[in-house]
Order: C-alpha cells, then structure tokens, then sequence
C-alpha cells in the first residue's frame, strides 16, 4: 500500500514538471480602408430625416438601423449603414 502511495506522489511531482501552456498571441485585426463602402459621399445626409434616403438609387448594399434596432451580425464590409437616432434622423454612416 505504501509503494502505492509512493508511485502516485511521484507520479503527481513529475505531472507537476510539464511546462506551463501559454495561448498563442492574438492575432492582429485585419486592416479595413477607412471608407471601403463610399460612405464619405452620404455623409451630407447627416442630420436630415430617414425619409431623404428613399429617392437614392445605391450601387452597393445599404440598410436603414434604427435607433435601438436589432440587425444582423454578418459583416459586409461593401455595406453601407445609416444608424438613425430615437427621431429617425441619421445619426451616422457607416460601412458594415
């Protein structure tokens, strides 16, 4: 029973010995252009009601966000959003 013992305590000591696991570095973001959807072309509309978007014919994806809306996750980096504020006014433009 006391060479039981034994083995097991040693057994524990040499466990004890492995290295340590260290994670790996986080990786870096990927660079994204500042204006990789055109937004700095709507950015005009800043402050006028949600309604002025209606008569905009766009090339590339765009969604209206409400204030406080739920959208989806899936990032579309050729999308352009225009968040709203609690008036419907456009509070921001946004590519995603």
């Amino acid at each position: 029973m006391m060479r039981l013992v034994m083995i097991c305590a040693c057994c524990t000591a040499i466990a004890g010995c492995d290295r340590v696991f260290e994670p790996p570095a986080p990786r870096p973001p990927a660079p994204v252009e500042p204006d990789a959807c055109g937004t700095g072309q709507y950015r005009s509309y800043i402050g006028e009601p949600a309604s002025v978007l209606q008569d905009i014919v766009f090339v590339t994806p765009m969604r209206v966000v409400p204030y406080n809306g739920m959208v989806t996750m899936d990032h579309n980096p050729a999308r352009i959003n225009f968040n709203l504020d609690p008036e419907g006014r456009i509070l921001t433009v946004t590519c995603g």
